[in-house]
């Protein structure tokens, strides 16, 4: 199954990254850079609320706590979920 991949998950997170930089290049490119934060600040606030699920997650799975912050609010789901399925450490 695909998702039972590292190579997925990596591929997700890449374009975690990217939709960031998409945003607010874009944004900017469009000379409307307010709607572009806008977008990047409900992106934090989806990881926000997941800092539960993945803090709890990271106990579980012994990551530093500051690690398990830093990755999900770059990457929220799509490093906690195979990291809780044991597909990435």
């Amino acid at each position: 199954m695909m998702t039972e991949k590292k190579s997925f998950w990596i591929t997700l997170e890449v374009g975690a990254i990217l939709l960031y930089g998409v945003i607010i290049a874009g944004s900017y490119f469009l000379n409307q850079p307010k709607p572009g934060w806008i977008l990047i600040g409900l992106l934090v606030l989806l990881h926000v609320t997941e800092m539960p699920t993945a803090l709890r997650i990271g106990q579980e799975k012994r990551q530093n706590p500051i690690k398990v912050i830093i990755m999900n609010m770059l990457f929220g789901f799509t490093w906690w979920l195979p990291l809780s399925r044991g597909i990435i450490e």
